[in-house]
């Protein structure tokens, strides 16, 4: 902690910037991700030499490469305690979030995600790692539930049912808790998950679960509101291709901004 204190005095940017490192994941943060915010090209210069200061006291390490940011475990839970303790972790996680939302505006989606399949991977361990803190807390904002339905939609376009799943099972429920049954976000969420579904080949739980979302989406935001459109379009699809006896159709995803108002 006199560490801290001392780091935080002498660098105008490292309190914001060990904050954020207290909350992302103890594999490393790669310098990509905490350079997301700022114009393409190289990292900012005060970055970098913020970066080398918390390096010289030992605050923080790099990986060989020196292309990763590591913090030691002890010293994230230091940060983490005194956060929580003055009231300021959920801005904490803020922040982070909106770092990641950064990133992820940064990654192709659809077929681009297989050349960005590092990058992907990068913003689903960084993510989770922000949502366990944030549900440890008792709070899960809009947007860290976007950036959860983001994750799915990378894991989806990369053929990953088996986790894609999973994830988008988990952010309906967390929607549901959190949002409501009948917000915007929620029935995205679940067209996505029935979409996963689908291409696992389970029309059996896909079809009812549009039917159910055709109609919410009808009834909340009308006939003719994009997500409704997508929804239905998915649905006489999923229908035609089980008449068919074709499964494993991939789906639509309704529009979904990387940076959701809530």
């Amino acid at each position: 902690m006199l560490s801290i204190t001392q780091a935080e005095a002498a660098l105008p940017s490292a309190p914001h910037l060990l904050a954020m490192l207290s909350v992302l994941s103890p594999a490393g943060i790669p310098l990509t991700v905490l350079s997301a915010g700022s114009k393409a090209g190289s990292h900012p210069v005060h970055l970098r030499e913020t970066l080398a200061a918390l390096a010289d006291i030992c605050l923080i390490s790099f990986s060989e490469d020196g292309a990763t940011v590591l913090m030691h475990r002890l010293v994230q839970r230091v940060l983490r305690e005194r956060a929580a303790h003055h009231g300021h972790l959920s801005a904490t996680l803020a922040q982070a979030i909106g770092l990641l939302q950064a990133f992820n505006a940064t990654l192709p989606y659809g077929a681009g995600s297989w050349a960005a399949r590092a990058q992907v991977e990068t913003l689903i361990d960084q993510t989770n790692t922000v949502y366990h803190w944030a549900l440890a807390g008792g709070d899960l904002p809009t947007e860290l539930l976007t950036l959860r339905s983001w994750c799915g939609r990378y894991l989806y376009d990369l053929a990953d049912l088996t986790r894609a799943i999973p994830l988008f099972e988990a952010t309906l429920a967390d929607c549901e808790r959190v949002l409501g049954a009948s917000h915007p976000y929620t029935l995205i969420s679940r067209n996505n998950l029935a979409g996963a579904y689908e291409s696992a080949g389970d029309p059996g739980r896909a079809i009812p679960l549009l039917e159910a979302t055709l109609a919410d989406c009808e009834g909340v935001l009308g006939a003719d509101h994009p997500t409704t459109r997508t929804v239905r379009r998915n649905l006489e699809a999923a229908a035609a291709a089980t008449h068919r006896g074709v499964g494993g159709r991939r789906r639509v995803f309704p529009r979904q901004g990387k940076y959701p108002s809530s």
